[in-house]
């Protein structure tokens, strides 16, 4: 899906996909052993601030993100730091454990059939990686 985007948006392709790889992985920022958290130690006390799928498994973290960026006149930056975040939060949404994309408004979640740590949930992670590098090499 990034890479029909990326393709119709004229990104350049490097910097597009380190900022999806960004925001792909900020939304875990919230978690203790995230990717996230030992690339970047300094975020390690937010687990300590935030519960693991509240606040940054919620759709206004990345509005925050492209506000910011617009501020700074480089929307398109933060539109695709946006768009890793909302691939992020919508996978998370196909878990049982789920996501409440209006956290801390409302308490409905979004949940799905996957179980997280599988053997299903990495098949299905593998195959839209693998659709994702289809897509890129014939665009």
């Amino acid at each position: 899906g990034a890479a029909i985007l990326a393709h119709f948006i004229n990104a350049d392709m490097f910097l597009f996909y380190i900022l999806i790889i960004v925001g792909v992985l900020l939304p875990d920022i919230d978690h203790q052993n995230s990717s996230i958290n030992k690339l970047f130690p300094v975020t390690n006390i937010l687990p300590y601030i935030f519960k693991h799928r509240g606040f940054f498994h919620s759709v206004f973290p990345p509005a925050i993100i492209i506000a910011i960026f617009y501020v700074f006149s480089h929307i398109e930056y933060g539109v695709y730091i946006a768009i890793g975040y909302l691939c992020h939060l919508a996978s998370d949404c196909l878990t049982k454990m789920g996501v409440n994309l209006l956290y801390p408004f409302t308490m409905i979640k979004l949940r799905g059939p996957i179980i997280t740590g599988t053997k299903q949930e990495t098949a299905i992670g593998v195959f839209a990686f693998v659709v994702t590098v289809i897509v890129w090499i014939k665009f």
